[in-house]
């Protein structure tokens, strides 16, 4: 049993494909983690607007005379939003999310030079080797 799982890892590594050409290579930047950090919490502001309700909040109210038994008042209270806030919320949340693609792209910058950077390690070793 133990020969079995021992000649599984040992071959198990030699099943696996390992060669990407550069071109692939260069393009697995785009799946790094960290820039598909910045990719979900864009298309998270996307999905999501936050955009501030016109309608702040809506009360309804009512009262008893305490001299008239029968009589009862009813009264509706309509909250309006500040159109400031409103405007200064959405301008935000649009702002951040330029903020966020900006951080993506630097991060895929980084990304992208740390892979060119390996394939030109890589070719001047290769051309060592040769």
């Amino acid at each position: 049993m133990r020969i079995l799982i021992i000649s599984c890892f040992l071959f198990l590594p030699s099943m696996g494909y390992a060669q990407l050409s550069m071109d692939d290579f260069l393009q697995s930047a785009l799946q790094s983690s960290a820039v598909k950090v910045f990719d979900t919490q864009d298309d998270f502001l996307d999905e999501n607007p936050y955009k501030l309700s016109l309608i702040r909040g809506l009360e309804f109210r009512t009262e008893s005379n305490q001299l008239d038994n029968d009589r009862q008042d009813y009264t509706v209270r309509l909250n309006p939003a500040n159109p400031w806030e409103v405007k200064r919320n959405n301008e935000y949340f649009k702002n951040y999310q330029q903020m966020l693609q900006l951080d993506r792209q630097r991060e895929l910058k980084e990304v992208m030079k740390i892979h060119y950077e390996t394939i030109i390690n890589w070719a001047y070793l290769d051309e060592l080797k040769s």
